[in-house]
């Protein structure tokens, strides 16, 4: 594996940048012989995530309009 998919692997399974034994076994048997699936998955993955980031955004940024409105 290239350092590219390693990084990919370590954001899919880290939390707060610490990847726990769990998560690496339940990685190691269920999805390193498949890792195309597994890229499409953690791709997937990111892009929900940074979906959801910007629409708690825009969320938070139209409340704080409505509240200055109010006010």
């Amino acid at each position: 594996m290239n350092s590219e998919e390693a990084k990919d692997i370590a954001t899919a399974l880290s939390n707060e940048g610490k990847i726990s034994f769990d998560h690496f076994k339940r990685w190691w048997f269920m999805w390193r012989n498949d890792f195309s699936n597994f890229r499409n998955l953690v791709q997937m993955e990111m892009k929900v995530n940074k979906l959801v980031k910007q629409s708690n955004s825009i969320i938070w940024t139209y409340m704080e309009k409505v509240g200055k409105e109010v006010e």
